[in-house]
């Protein structure tokens, strides 16, 4: 063969690298595309086998038999992607389309490269995007499909479908995902898929059906988008809402209670018997039970709200307040009396229990519960004085209890000095040799009265001796038995 013909400018011009092989796959030629491709000039190639420049000898070999077995027949090509080192290490694939040439009595191959290098390290990178995403999506917390314009499935992450539907591949794959969707949600499941068309986003809240049964709740979102296949598609991501509807609805369950007791305690607030406010950290008021201000006081929320309420105190008993205020025992709570100036410039007396406490923006409040106690304090007043003049009264009767005592004192010494004398002369006469028998018997009677006098008078010394604490008891113990 002459090299010379292999060798033509059109061979050397030809904008793709190009190889000439004998059918045993040893290079006869490349032309300047080849060794700007690959680094490798004729005199590097000429001679080799075209199998040792191929990433993977055996299956290029295998690939090549193939290619020269077609070819032999005389049927067409179809390429071939194969990989390839360049001169300075660098790996590139190569997409090769093989033609049988004669020349003469002999069958060469000719063998057309070109470069797929980028294409496939898009094709790697896509590849690679796939595989984060898919573990992504497999990992997920929320439901991920993609479902056709039937709305069959065509992908689940199965993992989390598993978990929280119960459901695997086998049960969804090819399967209408509106089966699993509550009836009564089934209309509004449509609306948002029509909301989802032209890349418009749909979100629900539906109901869906576990693979036991029962129905969890899911906020879902869907997006349409075009396929690889050029057809409509939909990615629809599911997240479990159960446990947060049931936490909202028992919030709104406690919200309806709350609200149930905030009008049930607004009602016995506006119908209490004392007054009750509420101040801010000035004392300025907030909130009164206004029929009760304005039956007490004359005031109402007008006349109230946004005032002071120290504006309401007696003079008196600002000083008295300040104390309190100041004083441990009033820190968050406390409990004062003062007067109360009513609207017609009257004051009455009034008990005013104050709570401190924190409100929902941490603003620092007062509660404070007011009740009149004029009536009250009018005992209290007339009770005070009826003991003061009972005190009164005990100290005049102690001082004559005490004129009582000195009476009886002087009196027992004033009667003790006559009976002396009397019970004297009775027993000189008793002892005289010359009275009769009558007039002695008259004489002991004598002498027994006036005994009994002294004894009497003894008695009232002692009692007086006792009150002035002259003398005193003295205690022992005794035998009742003796007694």
């Amino acid at each position: 063969m002459e090299l010379g013909k292999i060798n033509s400018i059109f061979f050397e011009q030809f904008p793709f690298p190009i190889m000439w092989m004998d059918l045993e796959g040893t290079i006869l030629n490349s032309n300047f595309a080849t060794e700007k491709l690959s680094g490798y000039g004729k005199t590097d190639l000429i001679g080799r086998k075209f199998t040792e420049i191929i990433v993977n000898p055996q299956e290029s070999l295998s690939s090549f038999e193939k290619i020269n077995g077609i070819l032999s027949k005389g049927d067409s090509l179809e390429p071939l992607e194969i990989q390839l080192y360049k001169k300075d290490g660098d790996l590139i694939w190569l997409n090769i389309q093989g033609a049988l040439v004669q020349l003469g009595d002999k069958n060469f191959i000719q063998l057309i490269m070109q470069d797929n290098t980028d294409q496939k390290k898009k094709e790697g990178r896509l590849k690679e995007s796939e595989e984060k995403y898919r573990l992504i999506a497999e990992n997920a917390n929320d439901l991920i499909a993609i479902v056709n314009r039937h709305f069959e499935f065509e992908y689940i992450n199965e993992p989390l479908f598993f978990r929280v539907l119960g459901y695997e591949k086998g049960d969804l794959i090819g399967k209408t995902g509106l089966d699993l969707i509550h009836p009564d949600d089934l209309k509004l499941a449509l609306n948002t898929i029509e909301k989802g068309k032209d890349n418009r986003e749909g979100i629900a809240q539906l109901r869906l059906k576990h693979k036991n049964g029962e129905y969890r709740r899911f906020e879902l979102k869907g997006r349409a988008f075009e396929g690889k296949d050029g057809k409509t598609k939909a990615i629809i991501i599911a997240r479990d809402t159960t446990e947060r509807w049931k936490l909202t609805e028992e919030i709104e369950n406690q919200n309806k209670k709350l609200k149930e007791s905030e009008e049930k305690y607004r009602l016995i607030t506006e119908n209490a018997n004392d007054m009750i406010a509420i101040l801010d950290e000035n004392f300025n008021f907030e909130y009164i039970n206004e029929r009760t201000y304005q039956k007490i006081l004359g005031y109402t929320k007008q006349d109230l709200i946004g005032q002071s309420s120290l504006k309401l105190l007696h003079p008196d008993d600002l000083e008295v307040l300040a104390k309190k205020i100041k004083g441990a025992d009033m820190v968050e709570e406390g409990t004062i009396e003062v007067r109360n100036k009513r609207k017609d410039s009257t004051y009455i007396w009034v008990e005013v229990k104050g709570q401190r406490f924190t409100d929902k923006d941490s603003q620092r409040k007062a509660l404070v519960i007011t009740r009149e106690i004029t009536a009250r304090k009018k005992s209290e007043e007339e009770l005070k004085n009826a003991l003061e003049k009972i005190q009164k009264q005990n100290e005049e009767l102690k001082e004559l209890d005490s004129l009582k005592d000195e009476f009886y004192a002087d009196i027992t010494h004033e009667l003790r000095t006559p009976l002396t004398a009397i019970r004297g002369f009775t027993d000189l006469l008793l002892n005289s040799t010359t009275l009769d028998n009558g007039p002695k018997e008259d004489l002991q009677v004598i002498l027994k009265n006036e005994l009994r006098l002294e004894y009497l008078i003894d008695e009232l010394l002692n009692y007086s001796r006792l009150k002035s604490g002259k003398i005193q008891y003295k205690r022992s113990h005794s035998a009742y038995q003796e007694l």
